[in-house]
């Protein structure tokens, strides 16, 4: 295939830009698909076979699209660009220009029109170009993300850490990050690419007018539908030429997962469940808009179905979270830590441990009670793990459960020691889990619109921040529901065990003890981290999609670790990469064909990095 000239270029950019100036209307059936008749009813003449050759010349010429430079080219615009004539040029433009084509080399536009390399020479060069660019950009973000996180740490220290500042711009992590993400790129576009030109190209004459979707399917000539948003706008443009193939992209990106072999072994272990997740998304999401299924509160069920594992693993194997997650839940629920050791001692049958339960009590020591008979304790001080202190009706409670209660049911009381009155620790929870966590969500709703939404937020910040506190609030409002219904669930069912325990006449109702003792159990937290489903409901719908990709992977992670533990799941050599292969192949072929049906932010990142070839 010839190199088209500028001018034709141009005037292919132009029809594709807009497709109603398309006359007569031609879009690319798939690579080696013969051009079916419309049936337009003519013979076959000299005439006919004149009109079929400049429609297959018009039809190259879309399909080669706008061009990447080849070496000669590139190197002439970068001369030119750093020319002193060049420099003085651009200095002169209006500022309003220059501020907009700066912008546009750093941000990727969202409108760019997509490039097709046409020979072996372009290719290598839009490969170096594409993986420089994203190394740049990727060094960008981490350190200026590592630059900020060391000065907020100066500022709480109020000392400078001058060795965390330089590692930010000069460390091995910042620069092991930037290449990892700039040889991803150069690798998909490179084998994508590659791909595509080994392809061989379409033969023979058009006979008539046809038209054919994105995907080689026969279509009647009609003028385009004009799409919805600007997503689908550009959609066509991801696979202009003919020999593309839908399975190309699949296999680029399985190709550019070898690129997270730079990172550590811990990174793509723990990265590889969160890509697979998200894979999976664009793929539910293109099977639903076929029509295939549709669950109603889908997302909201899921939640419910990951936090049945993560809450289940949590009380009872919380080696089986990843370390971060668990010691986030256990900063969250405000639990005392030797109270949840204790129980998930007990629940794995060796019985509550004695030195963890007296690290509850000052001195290490069980209080000694002011009288016996009726029995009385004083309030005990605060500790560490008790920051009220412990109430004397809990102390109470947990004599008699040391006397004569159950080994294997802790009092529910020691998760509360400050209070015996579950309707005030209910509202404590709420109100101090929503005060705890809502700096950070208010953080995470201003931020993204001073600094992603300028424009919107200085023209009414009043509205911005009313918005931004509001969605704060009920993202916080959402969690602390969540810490509720598990802490009062726990209660809930503890406090029934013992009431029934400690009461003969209760015990004497038949089948009523067997029901204690089974909601008191520890398989029954599998049913209180299904029940957590309901605190999502709380969040707008689109943000319930979002919270339930975020615990999906690590409820894929304990899955796998609680089968792994029990020998129900076979070991796999290289899982971990298999999985993070498997997750940027379901990615990059969604983005690559229906970019909308992943989640907006991974289809922008993967945009800015990649583009649209």
């Amino acid at each position: 295939m010839t190199t088209p000239t500028e001018r034709d270029i141009d005037a292919v950019t132009q029809k594709v830009e807009s497709p109603k100036s398309l006359k007569p209307h031609i879009d690319l059936p798939k690579p080696g698909a013969p051009l079916s008749n419309a049936g337009s009813g003519e013979n076959n003449n000299n005439d006919d076979d004149d009109d079929d050759d400049e429609e297959m010349a018009a039809w190259r010429r879309l399909a080669s699209g706008p061009t990447t430079p080849n070496i000669t080219e590139a190197m002439a615009n970068l001369k030119r660009n750093l020319s002193i004539s060049g420099l003085q040029e651009f200095a002169s433009r209006p500022t309003a220009e220059v501020r907009r084509t700066i912008k546009n080399k750093l941000w990727r536009p969202q409108n760019e029109t997509a490039k097709i390399p046409q020979d072996w020479e372009r290719l290598a060069v839009h490969v170096a170009r594409g993986g420089a660019r994203a190394f740049v950009i990727a060094y960008g973000l981490r350190s200026l993300m590592s630059f900020l996180f060391a000065l907020i740490g100066s500022v709480r220290s109020r000392t400078l850490h001058r060795n965390a500042i330089r590692d930010a711009f000069f460390g091995e992590h910042t620069a092991r990050f930037a290449l990892t993400f700039g040889v991803w790129a150069a690798l998909y576009k490179a084998v994508h690419n590659s791909l595509r030109l080994l392809t061989p190209p379409p033969q023979g004459k058009a006979r008539a007018r046809a038209t054919f979707d994105a995907h080689g399917n026969s279509q009647p000539t009609a003028p385009s539908p004009k799409p919805k948003d600007k997503w689908s706008q550009q959609r066509f443009l991801f696979r202009p030429d003919p020999r593309s193939k839908v399975w190309h992209a699949y296999v680029a990106g399985a190709v550019s997962s070898l690129a997270l072999l730079l990172q550590d072994n811990s990174f793509y272990r723990g990265f590889a469940p969160q890509l697979f997740v998200r894979g999976l998304e664009g793929v539910v999401h293109t099977a639903r808009g076929h029509g295939y299924f549709n669950v109603p509160h889908g997302e909201t069920l899921l939640f419910g179905i990951a936090n049945l594992f993560i809450i289940s693993a949590w009380l009872s194997h919380d080696h089986h979270l990843p370390g971060s997650y668990k010691r986030w839940i256990d900063k969250a629920s405000k639990i005392p830590l030797p109270f949840k050791d204790a129980y998930k001692s007990s629940a794995n049958g060796y019985g509550a441990d004695p030195w963890n339960m007296a690290k509850l009590f000052p001195g290490g020591q069980m209080p000694e009670p002011l009288s016996t008979d009726p029995l009385k304790f004083a309030p005990a001080a605060p500790t560490k793990h008790n920051a009220h202190g412990i109430q004397p009706e809990i102390l109470s409670q947990f004599h008699r459960w040391f006397e004569s209660g159950d080994p294997d049911r802790l009092p529910c009381g020691l998760s509360h020691p400050y209070s015996s009155n579950h309707l005030r620790t209910t509202f404590d929870n709420f109100y101090l889990s929503w005060k705890w966590i809502m700096p950070v969500y208010l953080t995470l709703y201003v931020v993204p619109s001073l600094f992603l939404r300028p424009a919107a937020f200085m023209k009414n910040p009043m509205a911005s921040l009313k918005r931004s506190l509001f969605g704060a609030s009920r993202s916080s409002a959402f969690l602390a529901a969540y810490i509720v219904i598990i802490k009062g669930s726990f209660c809930l069912t503890h406090s029934f065990y013992e009431t029934v325990y400690f009461s003969p006449k209760l015990r004497a109702i038949p089948g009523l003890f067997t029901l204690a003792r089974l909601v008191s159990d520890d398989k029954f937290n599998m049913v209180t981290g299904f029940s957590s489903c309901l605190s999502v409901l709380i969040e707008p719908r689109h943000r319930r999609g979002e919270l339930t990709l975020y615990v999906l992977p690590k409820a894929l992670q304990t899955f796998w670790a609680t089968g792994r533990s029990k020998g129900l799941l076979p070991h796999v050599p290289g899982g971990d990469f298999i999985l993070t292969a498997a997750g940027l192949s379901l990615i990059m072929g969604t983005y690559a064909t229906n970019p909308e049906n992943l989640s907006r932010i991974v289809s922008r990142v993967i945009y800015q990095f990649v583009g649209r070839n």
